[in-house]
């Protein structure tokens, strides 16, 4: 009978602690829950406020504006000064030749110069390395390929040396 007392008790108090685990955990997921409804974070909400806040003043200048002429008062509206170079509208660093006449007598043409239009820079640089390499190894497997052919047993014995003097195996 105390047994069954015990096991009473010991029932009663797992319930206890389950119920307060089940809120603690409801709590929990409700807390989460909320968190992801929140998609907006602190960034894009003051985001969304500064572009309110940018369009809101827009307005009213404009307003301002038509407020000012409809008095007759002309307001021109200031030029922002530009920070760096507008590459749309000029050339960086551009040197603009001397005014007047240039005299071309006295420059020289050579016909052998290379037309720089099409030249590109693998022609100026010449054969690539990688490029020497390959077009050798073609020719050191044509190589031992026509040895095979033609001279079958000195290729055997010859390999058969490198391997000997190549491997540690006897």
């Amino acid at each position: 009978m105390v047994f069954g007392k015990f096991s009473v008790i010991v029932s009663t108090t797992f319930c206890l602690k389950s119920r307060n685990w089940l809120c603690a955990e409801l709590e929990m997921l409700s807390e989460a829950r909320a968190r992801l409804a929140n998609t907006q974070g602190k960034k894009a909400k003051r985001k969304a406020r500064e572009k309110q806040m940018e369009e809101a003043r827009r307005l009213a200048s404009l307003q301002k504006r038509r407020e000012l002429r409809a008095a007759g008062i002309e307001v021109r509206e200031k030029r922002r000064r530009k920070r760096g170079i507008d590459y749309a509208a000029e050339v960086p660093f551009e040197k603009k030749p001397a005014p007047g006449f240039y005299d071309t007598s006295n420059e020289a043409f050579d016909p052998l110069d290379p037309n720089f239009k099409r030249l590109r820079q693998q022609q100026l640089d010449g054969e690539l390395r990688r490029d020497k390499e390959a077009r050798e190894q073609r020719k050191d497997k044509e190589r031992l390929k026509n040895r095979k052919e033609n001279n079958l047993p000195e290729a055997i014995l010859a390999q058969n040396k490198y391997v000997r003097l190549h491997c540690n195996c006897h």
